[in-house]
């Protein structure tokens, strides 16, 4: 009978320690997923800040590349200790390269743009005033001597000129190919204006400063034509950051659906050893009964409660459903199990709640609403922290457009302005009537736009002269 007891105990016991080893299979991986989660958000967010520095060219954006990448390199590097296989740790080793090419690709455009901008700042706009200053010289030359030919020239040169400054200052910001080709025409036609202005000059001191002309010229040319392969190598940089960050989530997605498929496995074994136990318990219980062993009875309907309530809890977290509550209480080992067991549920509907609830918040125009990520215990806070950054990446793309942009609730209560629009308006004047700072004919009346488009869900668009500063 103590042997019928003994093994009840022991195996009802040791059934439940493997679910608690099972439990921490299982966050090992959990951290992992949300690991790997987390650096496709960063590369993806040092991916679009990079293009963000190629429209601002300003050095912090191009530092907060530099930033992010070492987060991402963090993030690697606390995940991989939670990798047991040398071929999951080699993929961590994997990414950590990835990281170095992206900050390689980074680097060699952030390289691009400044010698881009040298390019422009140093030689092609000295070299245009130089051309425009001598043009004007030799026009004062061809006016003393009455050469009719040379002043048309001149001008038409001068033209000319002038197109092409105008087409390179649109090709330094765009970098786009049909601008450059748009360059090419006008340096051709300036070039053509060059040859019949030299066709007619007539003076020693006419031709001297058309050859200073012609030298600055060249050097313009030179200059562009260096600007046309830094930006064809820009443009080759971002197709390899493409591909990269392609290429990495491509892979870290496939690690990812190997990793839930094993959370999903391992859920499975445990359900299905819990069951095994569960009916060796209940067919040695039966024995003990037989025997009219109480106290045996007693241990073993003790240890079927603890397995069907935590199977059951398992079955149903796994569902997705976090209304059930493990009833059994616990002490020692298995208590503290059950506890975070408990807790699980709690702290998933607190970040799922909070995720929705700034959601609504942002879809209402609130914009510059965040979670607050210190109310998130331990890795949950860098979630929260995630889910914010991806916010902020968009606030921030809207605050660096050149217009302003402006957000109302329904009672025309501004909810967001972004900078342009606190520049327009005098000031960040959120939680106040939109009325009080645009001034406009139509803000006291039917005619307002904003509530034209509220009334009839759809787009409005109409010209209106505002006064927001008065």
């Amino acid at each position: 009978m103590v042997i019928i007891l003994g093994t009840v105990v022991f195996l009802g016991y040791s059934g439940v320690q493997r679910s608690s080893s099972d439990f921490q299979e299982y966050r090992r991986l959990a951290r992992q997923n949300v690991g790997l989660s987390d650096y496709q958000t960063a590369i993806q967010e040092a991916s679009a800040d990079l293009y963000t520095y190629l429209v601002t060219k300003n050095v912090k954006d191009a530092d907060a590349v530099d930033a992010v990448l070492i987060r991402a390199g963090k993030i690697v590097e606390e995940t991989r200790v939670f990798a047991l296989t040398e071929t999951a740790k080699q993929r961590f080793v994997q990414y950590a390269k990835d990281i170095e090419a992206i900050s390689r690709v980074k680097q060699q455009v952030f390289q691009n743009v400044q010698e881009n901008t040298r390019q422009y700042d140093q030689t092609v706009i000295p070299s245009a005033l130089g051309m425009m200053d001598a043009l004007n010289s030799m026009t004062a030359q061809a006016y003393s001597i009455s050469n009719s030919n040379a002043l048309k020239e001149v001008s038409e040169t001068a033209t000319s000129l002038s197109a092409v400054l105008s087409g390179l200052s649109r090709f330094a910001n765009s970098r786009e190919p049909k601008d450059a080709e748009t360059v090419k025409r006008y340096i051709a036609t300036m070039n053509t204006n060059m040859s019949e202005l030299d066709a007619v000059l007539t003076t020693e001191n006419g031709r001297r400063t058309f050859r200073a002309i012609a030298d600055a010229n060249t050097k313009l040319v030179d200059s562009f034509n260096r600007m046309v392969e830094i930006n064809l190598a820009t443009a080759e940089s971002l197709k390899a950051l493409d591909t990269l960050v392609r290429e990495s989530f491509k892979r870290s997605n496939a690690h990812n659906d190997e990793i839930n498929q094993r959370m999903l496995d391992a859920g499975a074994e445990t359900l299905a050893r819990n069951e095994s136990t569960q009916t060796f318990v209940l067919t040695t219980g039966g024995l003990g009964l037989l025997a009219g062993i109480l106290l045996a009875t007693t241990l073993v309907l003790g240890i079927i409660k603890v397995l069907l309530d935590l199977s059951r809890f398992a079955e149903a977290v796994a569902k997705g459903d976090f209304d059930y509550k493990i009833r059994i209480k616990e002490k020692g080992e298995i208590g503290k199990m059950i506890e975070a067991l408990r807790n699980i549920p709690a702290v998933l509907e607190s970040i799922i709640g909070t995720a929705n609830k700034l959601s609504q918040q942002i879809s209402t125009g609130r914009l510059r609403d965040r979670m607050d990520t210190g109310a998130l215990p331990g890795a949950f806070s860098a979630l929260g922290t995630a889910i914010n950054t991806v916010s902020n990446a968009y606030s921030d793309i809207i605050d660096s457009l050149p217009v302003p942009v402006m957000a109302c609730d329904k009672s025309f209560t501004v909810t967001y302005y972004n900078k342009a629009g606190q520049q327009a308006v005098g000031g960040n004047f959120v939680n106040s009537p939109c009325k009080d700072h645009l001034r406009a004919p139509e803000c006291v009346n039917e005619q307002c736009f904003g509530k034209q488009a509220m009334n009839r869900n759809a787009l409005v668009t109409h010209e209106t002269e505002a006064f927001p500063q008065g």
